[in-house]
């Protein structure tokens, strides 16, 4: 992505400072489609660890989504009320929040995420004081069909689209944009080098966190036949079916996502 997006600047940059009105340069639209190709499977290949915009974290990427007719101002202004939620099918568990009138705007999404949590929903405010929403990227296509609200039933969730969107660029020859058009020329150049920022704080963390992981691989001095009686407790305890197995497995595999597993065997 850093190699892509690095030439993509290059690419614009040079095209800016080019008085010629010709046709755009083929390069540029082979650019355009590779970077294009690369973020379509970025969920893949980044583990589940990289988000839409490109931040890495240790934790699950999220997706960040609004509920249309949901925010902090009507919520406030019909204070106050009390709003339940549910996620799921008919029937599913509801969980119930009250907004006070004197609650302020922060007040009122800490409330909201503390009503979500349990359903593997959580709500804050974004850099523009809005109320948005978030749930773990493997978990958004079971959520964002099924919020009911009280009162409103179903409601409608829209995505918050990527910083980064190169499909939406007007710099290509299939665009239908004008050919050479410089407005659109230094749009896509101010988000290209905005997520080359993102990829390379991105890099820094997740070298960090590879570094940190492979200090704890050297330093851990478990035996190889504890290891053994590990697995085999694992084992036994993923065969039954009581409370505190399904506990002690649930806390054992939270984060542990299948495209993850396969992104660490590809290191090898």
């Amino acid at each position: 992505m850093s190699t892509q997006l690095e030439a993509l600047k290059s690419e614009l940059t040079s095209r800016l400072a080019s008085t010629r009105t010709a046709a755009p340069r083929p390069q540029l639209d082979a650019q355009v489609r590779q970077l294009a190709q690369t973020l379509s499977s970025r969920r893949k290949s980044g583990g589940g660890s990289v988000d839409n915009n490109l931040n890495y974290s240790t934790k699950p990427a999220v997706q960040r989504f609004r509920i249309r007719g949901l925010d902090v101002d009507s919520v406030r202004r019909s204070a106050p009320q009390s709003i339940s939620f549910s996620v799921g099918g008919a029937g599913g568990p509801q969980m119930g929040v009250n907004i006070e009138p004197d609650q302020s705007n922060q007040e009122v999404a800490r409330a909201l995420d503390r009503a979500l949590a349990p359903m593997g929903v959580h709500a804050s405010l974004d850099e523009n004081g809005e109320l948005v929403f978030s749930t773990p990227e493997s978990n958004w296509s079971s959520v964002k069909d099924s919020i009911a609200v009280s009162g409103r039933g179903r409601v409608t969730t829209e995505e918050v689209p990527a910083n980064l969107a190169p499909q939406q660029w007007g710099v290509g020859g299939d665009s239908g944009a004008q050919v050479g058009n410089p407005d659109a020329l230094r749009q896509s150049l101010r988000e290209v080098v905005q997520a080359l920022e993102r990829v390379h704080r991105s890099q820094s963390a997740a070298s960090n966190a590879l570094a940190a992981a492979s200090n704890e691989v050297a330093e851990a001095e478990t035996p190889p036949p504890d290891v053994e009686l590990a697995a085999g407790d694992f084992s036994k305890a993923a065969a039954s079916t009581d409370y505190e197995s399904l506990v002690s497995l649930t806390s054992a595999l939270v984060g542990v996502s299948r495209d993850r597993v396969l992104a660490l065997l590809g290191l090898r």
